[in-house]
């Protein structure tokens, strides 16, 4: 005696079983390839971050090689004294193609001379994809009003306790 209703059972048994199989090969498969993607993401910010160490490091004994007085800050004649190889790397990094080129890219605070920070500071915001030599100098410009308007409300405020 065969029961019909017992094949019906037992092909859904069947189906289920393999349905809930193809779910959790599914959900390996996916945890696998993200597990993967981690580490390909961790490994590329580790090399990234050492790109960036070594940049820095460069960056800083560029501007040692560059800075002939030790004086802290570079001058226009250093700039323009300064080696193809430096010459060639900061070209590139700035989008310009000469010495006094260069200079005036960095130079934000227009004061004839480059500071570390305004070194730093340019050479950060062109390899990121910001060198706007003039935006930074219209930064300049409103840090300084600030100052100098804090500097005023203040002597204005004494002023007022005097009187």
């Amino acid at each position: 005696e065969r029961e019909p209703y017992l094949a019906v059972f037992f092909i859904s048994i069947i189906f289920t079983v393999s349905m809930v199989m193809y779910h959790i090969l599914g959900a390996v498969i996916f945890s696998s390839t993200l597990d993967q993607n981690i580490e390909e993401m961790d490994e590329e910010k580790l090399q990234h971050e050492e790109e960036w160490s070594s940049l820095i490091a460069d960056i800083k004994a560029m501007f040692v090689r560059i800075d002939t007085d030790c004086s802290g800050s570079l001058s226009r004649l250093e700039m323009l004294n300064m080696s193809n190889k430096d010459e060639a790397r900061l070209s590139n990094i700035l989008g310009v193609k000469t010495p006094g080129a260069i200079f005036n890219a960095l130079d934000a605070d227009l004061d004839g001379e480059i500071s570390v920070t305004e070194w730093f500071d340019g050479l950060w915001d062109a390899s990121i994809g910001k060198s706007d030599v003039e935006l930074r100098r219209a930064e300049k410009q409103l840090e300084a009003i600030h100052w100098r308007t804090k500097e005023t409300f203040g002597t204005q405020l004494d002023l007022q306790v005097q009187l």
